[in-house]
Formats: structure tokens, C-alpha cells, sequence
């Protein structure tokens, strides 16, 4: 009888300092500012809530995983996104993400690809490092796709189609400095509405997409809203405002 050629079993590559360098950074982790604003509309409600995009999520963790020894490696290969997290010590963990098209977008121009791409690296980074970008809402799987948004552009248009604030009326043909207007409008009558000072800071919460629009491209609204907030907030009582919650 032949002699077996047997080959010893090699168990797995140890992945011991990885985890935990990850569970090091995982408690160092500072709170992660979500700064930007979803909002979905169907034919019955608008439901919107914020998040972190990827640059916030970055610029929060870089440190932290730099000091633990930590680096990310992503980029797509065929229809998913490959997320490498990866130690100084030469131990790694890898997963994909399904890169799929945003509501109304297409894959087939770059435009819409890259911004599949930047949604698909978000879900992927935070989902392996346990990181939290978003407002959770259980059972509500409508208002969780809201976070993916194209950015919008000079005409308050996303991929979804137009987005103004509650109040703003849209007349066909407007120009972008008419639409930055009416926007800003509908921003302040809203504030006017408001009773409390934390109705008015939820009320800026909630505009806080379009109100950011208007700061990046038409300074003069952006200080007529602020002006108006400041204002407003200092004629409120904290004291009465503390007795009616």
C-alpha cells in the first residue's frame, strides 16, 4: 500500500489583534454629528430624520482608528462594494455591500454610480466598525431608505425630484434665485409659527438641508434666516418655556 501523502490541517489565520484594536476604537468613538437631513415623500406622508454622511463619519473616526493601528480600503468590483479594515499587525477583516441604484437613479451614468457607490461605502463601513449614522425607526423601512439622497442641487432637486420646505409654493419655470427665495420664505413663516424656543430649534432641525443650501449659495437669505432665529430665540422665556414641558 502507497504511503498517504497527509497534509497536516493549518488552522485559520489568527484575527486576535484586529478585534481587539476594533474593540479599543469601538470605545473611543465620539458621538457622530448627523448633520444631514432624509426626506422621502409618498402619496400619503413625508417623513424626514438625520444622519451622518460619509465625510462626517470619516472625519469623527480617522483619529481613532489611526491611533489603534486601524486603516479601510474600499472600492467596487462588479455589482458590490469590497470594505477591507485592516491592522498593523497584517491581520484583516473584509465584507461587500450590494452597490444598487438610488430611488430614480440609474447605474449606467457615472453621476448615478458614484452616488450609489458613496451610499453603499457608508452602510458597509458602519455596519462592520458598529458605528450609528442614522436615526433609527423599527419597523418603518420607508423612512430608513430616505437616508439615501442625491445631493441637491442650485434648483432644490435631488433624484427624487424637487425638494422645498412645508409652506413653499413651486411655480413651474422658476428660476434658481426665485426657488432660494420662496425656500426662504417658507423657512421663516414657519418660524414665526413656532412658540417655544425648542420649537424653533426643531423647526431649523428640520429645514437644516435647505437652510445649509442657502448658506452655500445665497448668503443674504441664509442671514435674513438667522437674523430672524436669533431674534425670535431671545424674545422666548426659558423659564415659561420649563413650566409648560
Amino acid at each position: 500500500m502507497d504511503d498517504e501523502q497527509i497534509t497536516p490541517h493549518q488552522p485559520a489565520p489568527s484575527k486576535a489583534r484586529i478585534f481587539a484594536a476594533l474593540a479599543s476604537a469601538r470605545g473611543e468613538y465620539p458621538v457622530i454629528p448627523k448633520n444631514r437631513v432624509a426626506t422621502i415623500k409618498s402619496e400619503k406622508a413625508q417623513y424626514s430624520y438625520k444622519y451622518a454622511d460619509l465625510s462626517d463619519v470619516f472625519t469623527a473616526i480617522d483619529p481613532i482608528l489611526a491611533v489603534n493601528g486601524l486603516t479601510v480600503v474600499q472600492f467596487p468590483t462588479g455589482p458590490d462594494l469590497v470594505t477591507i479594515i485592516g491592522h498593523e499587525s497584517g491581520e484583516s477583516i473584509q465584507g461587500t455591500w450590494p452597490i444598487k441604484s438610488l430611488p430614480r437613479g440609474d447605474l449606467g451614468n457615472a453621476q448615478g454610480y458614484q452616488a450609489a457607490i458613496q451610499v453603499a461605502k457608508r452602510y458597509a463601513l458602519t455596519a462592520m466598525l458598529g458605528v450609528s449614522t442614522e436615526e433609527t425607526v423599527e419597523g418603518d423601512v420607508s423612512r430608513k431608505l430616505s437616508a439615501i439622497v442625491d445631493p441637491m442641487n442650485d434648483k432644490f432637486e435631488t433624484g427624487d425630484g424637487v425638494r422645498m420646505p412645508v409652506g413653499a409654493k413651486v411655480i413651474k419655470g422658476m428660476d434658481p434665485r426665485a426657488m432660494a427665495v420662496e425656500a426662504a420664505r417658507a423657512i421663516m413663516d414657519q418660524f414665526r409659527t413656532v412658540k417655544t424656543g425648542k420649537g424653533l430649534s426643531g423647526a431649523w432641525d428640520r429645514n437644516a438641508m435647505f437652510i445649509d443650501k442657502l448658506a452655500d449659495k445665497h448668503d443674504d437669505l441664509y442671514q435674513d434666516i438667522l437674523d430672524l432665529f436669533q431674534t425670535l430665540m431671545d424674545g422666548f422665556n426659558p423659564v415659561a418655556e420649563e413650566t409648560q414641558e
